[in-house]
């Protein structure tokens, strides 16, 4: 697992074990003990193509993000501090994320299949927007070829 940045309190790195035979797989990928607050409240899910980059954005919530298809780089930021770590996940991998961080990441693979488990919902007033590369994050793409959104710009 590639990892870069400073580690950051509260991330929790997340393995899925997957069980396979004949039939294909099932994957236990989250638990209510794995550090939600109370319960999960909605589950969202973005398809992305290469070098899409999204974010970075803060909301009050704790997000699980796991890839269901394809790689991205996972990206959590701390505005406090500019202090950020990163880490490439995966099917087999997730990343726990407090809500006081920003969070954003870039895909890596020809498409991306990424869901995210929160802890609340969704709230458009009370979300931030950080320029994806004003904190310096190692991002491992020219600028030129990221593939962002207006918002995100």
């Amino acid at each position: 697992m590639k990892t870069a940045g400073t580690f950051l309190p509260g991330l929790m790195l997340v393995s899925h074990t997957k069980y396979s035979d004949h039939r294909g797989n099932f994957c236990e990928v989250w638990k209510s003990a794995d550090g939600m607050r109370g319960t999960y409240r909605q589950l969202n899910q973005a398809t992305s193509v290469k070098n899409v980059l999204r974010g970075l954005h803060r909301q009050d919530q704790t997000k699980l993000v796991m890839p269901v298809t394809g790689e991205i780089l996972d990206v959590a930021v701390d505005p406090k501090s500019g202090n950020w770590f990163s880490v490439v996940l995966n099917e087999k991998y997730g990343l726990l994320i407090p809500p006081q961080y920003a969070h954003g990441y870039l895909v890596l693979s020809d498409t991306a299949i990424v869901q995210y488990v929160v802890d609340a919902p969704y709230n458009k007033a009370g979300e931030e927007h950080f320029h994806w590369n004003s904190y310096g994050v190692n991002w491992e793409i020219d600028s030129r070829e990221v593939i962002i959104s207006d918002k995100d710009a």
